[in-house]
């Protein structure tokens, strides 16, 4: 995500005085409706982004009556200090103090730590996690990197909330560039039920968590697919005042995407060795696609199905594409796009690593030994990568 650089104590005196108290035994008595985990890093620049997050929260949650059914517990990452933050419990209390914690915000002791913290203090029969960082790509990257520039691994969420976690969190909601991809999601099952993310890049000032949560105040009976939809029907209003402004967002049931992997699992292992006969199929299908990212490295895996079950003269890859493109179809619970100047920023719905040549590829992606359908995507990508670098270098 791209923020404007602030200084992260103004942000913490500004809201300071007007959130209530968070420290040991400050929670709630009683199990709010909702408890919204807020996980806010500042570093690279998004001071002002995570500053916006907090006011809005804090002004949702004055409205009347609202006060003990939804409750948010945010984690500030303070720039100024190396592996510091500070911590709020917003629900509708009086004025307090922040707590201040020694936290790493880019590994995964600190968010699994932050989580436990959130049900001891801020118990609820429901939660939701909403992570700000930048982007959180498909393809892992190295971690003292990712850490610096104040990102977040999908590995690391993955294996924050894989500790000790009772049950899976209703909604992970992360406000990071390039983080609505099947290789994300595919990280995040099990461990919650749906996920909001933006396919492509998500511009400042981020989703509209004030509207967000004014809506789950009205209605905190709702589960995770609503709040999902609403996160995405809010932010989509949000957005639509801006036109000039590229964006997109994907609702996913997480429940639903261990068919897609599977199918996508399916589809690589059969076409993988039949490759040579398919590249012309596959690039016809990934020119019909539509593409993004810095080099144009994702596609739209149902768009890229589709183009190949239209495509393929080989049957069976012809039965295993429609798979794919009706369990992605299955899996999203709604996904918009805003592209106002063609610049191929935003994502149309969930993207998958594709990259266009041998030269975009990522080393670390498919290598990890928990890479799930990864692996074998892998394979087929760089099988055919590699057959259209040597037909381009004139080889038959």
């Amino acid at each position: 995500m791209r923020g404007v650089a602030h200084t992260i104590r103004v942000l913490l005196l500004a809201v300071g005085l007007v959130v209530a108290a968070a420290g040991p035994g400050s929670g709630a008595s009683e199990p709010a409706a909702w408890t919204v985990m807020a996980y806010l890093r500042a570093r690279g620049g998004l001071q002002e982004a995570a500053k916006g997050y907090l006011e809005q929260m804090r002004r949702a949650l004055e409205t009347p009556g609202g006060a003990g059914r939804v409750v948010v517990a945010a984690q500030v990452e303070d720039e100024t200090r190396h592996k510091m933050a500070r911590r709020w419990v917003f629900m509708g209390g009086p004025a307090g103090p922040a707590t201040e914690v020694a936290a790493d915000m880019g590994r995964t002791p600190a968010l699994a730590e932050f989580v436990g913290w959130v049900r001891e203090e801020a118990p609820a029969e429901r939660y939701a996690l909403l992570i700000l960082a930048h982007g959180v790509s498909p393809a892992p990257e190295d971690q003292e990197t990712q850490n610096a520039a104040g990102r977040l691994e999908i590995r690391t969420v993955a294996a924050a909330l894989g500790v000790g976690q009772p049950r899976p969190i209703e909604l992970v909601s992360l406000d990071c560039c390039y983080s609505g991809s099947v290789e994300v999601a595919d990280r995040l099952v099990g461990r919650a039920r749906y996920m909001v993310a933006a396919p492509g890049l998500l511009y400042s000032p981020g989703l509209p968590w004030g509207a967000i949560l004014g809506q789950l105040l009205r209605r905190p009976e709702i589960g995770g697919r609503d709040l999902a939809l609403e996160a995405s029907r809010q932010a989509r209003m949000f957005w639509g005042e801006r036109r000039e402004v590229p964006s997109s967002l994907v609702a996913v049931d997480l429940g639903r995407l261990p068919a897609l992997t599977q199918a996508l699992r399916s589809l690589a292992q059969t076409a993988l060795p039949r490759v040579e006969g398919l590249a012309p199929e596959l690039t016809l299908a990934r020119g019909e696609a539509a593409g993004w990212g810095p080099r144009r490295e994702l596609v739209a895996v149902t768009s890229l199905a589709q183009a190949l079950a239209e495509t393929t003269t080989v049957p069976e890859v012809a039965d295993l594409a429609k798979q794919v493109s009706v369990a992605a179809q299955n899996a999203t619970v709604e996904a918009w796009r805003q592209e106002p100047d063609d610049s191929e920023q935003t994502g149309s719905g969930l993207g998958i690593f594709y990259p266009l040549d041998i030269r975009s590829w990522a080393q670390g992606y498919g290598a990890e030994p928990d890479g799930g359908f990864t692996a074998d995507w892998a394979l087929l990508l760089r099988a055919y990568l590699q057959r259209m670098a040597f037909l381009a270098r004139g080889g038959r």
